[in-house]
């Protein structure tokens, strides 16, 4: 069992997993990820290289930190690095209590209660021996520094691999006033290797949409008004940004930035006679900018669309024209107008705002972020509070001392210059 864990804690293991964990990333940096991708800017991507995207859904390259091989190296490499962080503790355990040094060295003529103030005016305490002993540190906390900071590391890769494990997500779509009830389908479901669908467990209702673009016309912020109704009825009313998305009932709320806008609400019946409510969705156009979408007929591409709410290419803001048929002068309709379009009858009822929002229920991200607080107070001991340990012992009319640092030794040599009086103090 101890070589398997000798083994397994090796450096080679170690770079061997560190290898593999960095390769990843680089692939889930190179191939979008669905968890922090837009939907538009995902299909562009798949558009563009469409070889690759089969390959990319086949092996879950798009959620890659969230598959089952990953995670297992994840976690392999958690109890790597845990296995090296107990005998870390365990050296800075055994480290604090021991005297030992590599070597002894005389200062003659120095007595040894001299020695022992001036090493205690250089920040020097610690335990002095009716015998003529001193055992003196200088930041002995230091020697925990590296325990501390892979302990920091441990916390963060577990908390990671809980996350990737345990977080889902889900998109669904809203139009400004709608409201979205407990156990009503999703668009998109994604959920980790062991992870179940978000369920807020009350009503959500999207009131409305802020907007503010910069001199070129393109978004500078966004800012969606969101209500979720309470155990008493009551509908309590908050606000979310890319910044800081809404927080509620233990999930996260928050609307994707690149697809939100307009929406024409349309009825568009069929050559058999049926009507199929629609909600033709544009992405945001700054002012002065059209937009375009299209309507999806029983699965197929049925009717294309032109949104140009400020009269760029028409006073009447929607425009309809067969889907493909860049030959037909497009159809233009304002609320409450009808047309035909290719054998449907279409019925432009009003206009509004939709958007697209993200409902996540994360795990352990606190646990996350006080890892990387752990790494950061291990850091600081690491080059702010670095060891010494002195040992003084009586000598005849002299002092025997043994000196240890980790690291910078030349560096704090200059101490034991001034504590053998080779050197003024200060």
């Amino acid at each position: 069992m101890r070589a398997f864990f000798d083994a397994l804690s090796s450096r080679r293991t170690s770079i061997l997993l560190m290898a593999f964990i960095a390769g990843v990333g680089a692939v889930g940096a190179w191939i979008p990820q669905r968890s922090n991708t837009t939907t538009v800017a995902l299909e562009a991507w798949q558009a563009e290289h469409p070889s690759l995207a089969g390959i990319a859904a086949a092996l879950a390259l798009d959620a890659v930190f969230s598959t089952w091989w990953f995670l297992a190296v994840l976690s392999v490499f958690v109890v790597s690095l845990g296995i090296a962080t107990v005998r870390m503790i365990a050296d800075a355990a055994r480290r604090t209590r021991s005297c030992e040094a590599s070597r002894t060295t005389d200062i003659p003529g120095v007595s040894f209660e001299n020695a022992v103030d001036r090493a205690h005016a250089l920040g020097y305490s610690g335990r002095v021996d009716a015998d003529g002993t001193a055992v003196l540190w200088r930041h002995r906390a230091g020697v925990w520094a590296p325990a501390v900071m892979h302990t920091g590391m441990v916390i963060a890769l577990a908390a990671a691999a809980a996350s990737s494990a345990l977080t889902s997500r889900a998109v669904l779509d809203l139009s400004a006033g709608e409201v979205f009830e407990p156990g009503d389908a999703y668009l998109v479901t994604e959920r980790g290797a062991f992870g179940g669908a978000p369920e807020l467990g009350a009503p959500l209702r999207l009131d409305g949409l802020e907007t503010e673009t910069w001199s070129t016309g393109e978004l500078k912020t966004l800012t969606a008004t969101l209500s979720v109704k309470d155990e008493a009825g009551q509908w309590r009313a908050y606000r979310s940004t890319a910044n800081d998305p809404l927080t509620v009932l233990g999930h996260v709320v928050y609307v994707q930035a690149g697809e939100f806008g307009d929406a024409a609400y349309l009825v568009v019946t069929d050559q058999a006679g049926v009507s199929h409510p629609v909600r033709m969705e544009f992405l945001f156009a700054g002012p002065g900018e059209v937009a375009y979408s299209g309507v999806t007929i029983d699965g197929a591409p049925a009717i294309d669309g032109r949104w140009d709410p400020d009269g760029v290419r028409s006073d009447r803001p929607l425009a309809l024209r067969p889907a493909g048929d860049d030959d037909f002068d497009p159809v233009t309709l304002t609320e409450g107008d009808m047309a035909s379009i290719d054998g449907y009858s279409v019925e432009f009822v009003e206009s509004g705002q939709w958007a697209r929002l993200i409902v996540a229920r994360p795990y352990a991200t606190r646990v996350l972020f006080a890892g990387f607080g752990v790494i950061a107070l291990g850091s600081l001991m690491i080059y702010l509070w670095v060891p010494r340990r002195l040992v003084l012992v009586r000598e005849g009319d002299g002092v025997r001392y043994a000196w240890w640092a980790p690291r910078m030794v030349q560096g704090y040599r200059v101490e034991i210059d001034e504590i053998a009086g080779r050197r003024r103090a200060g």
